[in-house]
């Protein structure tokens, strides 16, 4: 059985008839007439029931064409692509815009333009899919969140009157094969690193020191100026490149452990307040810090944990010191105190732990 419904501009215009059907497993599923006028509407429904009821499918269509009302999901994933240029770096803006791709490529294929085609079964249709082909959780879950975020934006601007998607699939966490490669290092190997880094690779010691003693992100080292260590106070200012959301949150300032001064004194003892603090590393690869790294732990036998462990270690060493988790927060430049525990790893026992059991 199938039925005619009329697809409608925001003027609330019919600018075609779309044609409605149920298969045999109850789904249903709809396509376009490509007709405004309801009885041309008609005769294309009483052909395509007849050729459904014969062949099980559609006739083939001569050409693929579709009007600019048919655009509509595409032609809101260019304005959105748009107005974040405006907000975000031309490489997320690149990284949106191959989540789209594939997106775009898997409602074409559904035959589905328009944000009203677009529901529930739709999205875990496409997880499904997406899983299927052996791409990882992190992706799919990225592309679902995009995609959410594009509507939201359209449901606050009042283009769409509510989310067509009622419930978004759930993509489960991947448990990883090697969760010891996550995490913080412990002391022992913050010292092994740090010393062979100061012996062996000279250039790599400061960059280490301000990752493991202020917790740093990698392209923060990279963009710290001069200007922005404040020797007198021992505060260095940060830009937060990742929690940024308003002019409050955009910059940091951490206290410098006396350490840490004595290594970026000597490293910015002729350089101009303008001057990178690390000028020699803007001309290397982007995983400068985390080649570095990963040899250093290579050749000292330690399980590397990435770069980001470095940032891990250091919020943990404030937590298990007695600092409190606000302060925490604001030494990594959180916006969310979740995040924060997320990066603490202190709810190990420790000998001093279990020293205080006693069962005598």
């Amino acid at each position: 059985m199938s039925w005619l419904v009329p697809r409608k501009n925001r003027q609330g215009k019919t600018v075609s008839w779309l044609y409605r059907y149920k298969d045999n497993y109850g789904i249903e599923h709809q396509r376009s007439t490509r007709e405004k006028d309801f009885k041309s509407a008609q005769r294309i429904q009483k052909h395509w029931d007849a050729y459904l009821l014969l062949n099980g499918c559609f006739p083939e269509e001569e050409e693929n064409i579709r009007t600019p009302e048919e655009f509509e999901i595409e032609e809101q994933i260019k304005r959105f692509l748009h107005y974040k240029s405006a907000e975000l770096k031309p490489s997320t803006i690149q990284r949106y815009k191959n989540h789209f791709d594939v997106l775009l490529s898997f409602l074409n294929r559904k035959h589905v333009y328009y944000f009203d085609q677009v529901n529930t079964t739709l999205m875990a249709d496409y997880k499904f899919e997406r899983l299927k082909s052996g791409i990882s959780y992190k992706t799919v879950f990225e592309d679902l969140a995009i995609f959410r975020s594009l509507i939201k934006s359209l449901v606050e601007e009042e283009v769409l009157e509510t989310n067509p998607v009622k419930k978004w699939p759930e993509i489960p966490k991947k448990i990883p094969k090697h969760p010891e490669t996550l995490g913080p290092y412990s002391d022992e190997e913050v010292l092994n690193i740090l010393s062979y880094a100061k012996e062996k690779m000279p250039y790599f010691y400061p960059i280490a020191m301000v990752a493991f003693y202020a917790g740093l992100r990698a392209g923060e080292i990279r963009d710290l100026k001069v200007k922005d260590l404040d020797f007198n106070n021992g505060i260095m200012t940060v830009f937060n490149q990742k929690s940024v959301r308003d002019a409050g949150t955009a910059y940091r300032k951490i206290l410098m452990h006396p350490d840490l001064i004595v290594v970026l004194k000597q490293k910015c003892k002729l350089c101009l307040p303008e001057a990178f603090v690390f000028a020699s590393e803007q001309y290397r690869w982007k995983k400068w810090a985390t080649h570095d790294l990963k040899k250093a732990c290579k050749d000292l036998n330690i399980q590397y944990r990435r770069f980001h462990g470095c940032r891990h270690t250091f919020a943990t060493k404030l937590a298990n010191s007695g600092i409190g988790l606000p302060k925490v927060q604001a030494a990594l430049g959180h916006t969310n105190l979740a995040t924060t525990q997320r990066y603490v790893k202190s709810n190990m026992l420790d000998k001093n732990d279990l020293d205080k059991i006693s069962f005598s």
